[in-house]
């Protein structure tokens, strides 16, 4: 089921930068991965599809350092897509629970299944 949760690493500054980089992307999809001590890595979307609505990005999962997966939903909502939802899934069934984080316009929120 999914939720929104709180996540203590997310802090005021990386939310503000998070909404920078979206912004600065806009009108596409950004992405990235969160890591330990705040550290932001924006990746570049390889989406085949129409990077306005749609991300992918290639990442090494078995990274240990990985607190969150982020990824912008520009004019969207601030919800998962069922698309994300169905990535999150499949992350889940192999062992990878991270946090999702969504960034819109208005808003930076936290997910998890």
């Amino acid at each position: 089921m999914l939720k929104e949760v709180q996540l203590q690493a997310l802090t005021d500054k990386i939310k503000h930068d998070l909404q920078i980089l979206a912004k600065d992307g806009y009108p596409y999809e950004i992405c990235g991965l969160l890591h330990p001590h705040g550290i932001l890595h924006q990746y570049p979307n390889t989406f085949c599809g129409d990077q306005r609505h749609g991300f992918d990005m290639e990442i090494d999962l078995p990274d240990s350092h990985i607190v969150a997966i982020w990824h912008s939903h520009p004019g969207g909502t601030e919800k998962p897509s069922s698309d994300d939802q169905e990535c999150m899934q499949h992350l889940l069934d192999h062992g990878f629970d991270f946090p999702w984080i969504i960034v819109t316009d208005r808003s930076v929120t936290v997910w998890k299944l």
